[in-house]
């Protein structure tokens, strides 16, 4: 039970910096499209 809790929480840990590297790489193309 504790192993996955620890390995959910593991994952949780390596997908949130995907999830933000996601969000600004979006963020930057808005801005760059945004004049056109």
């Amino acid at each position: 039970m504790l192993g996955v809790v620890l390995s959910r929480r593991k994952l949780i840990v390596l997908l949130v910096p995907l999830h933000l590297n996601l969000g600004m790489l979006f963020l930057l193309i808005v801005v760059l499209s945004w004049p056109l």
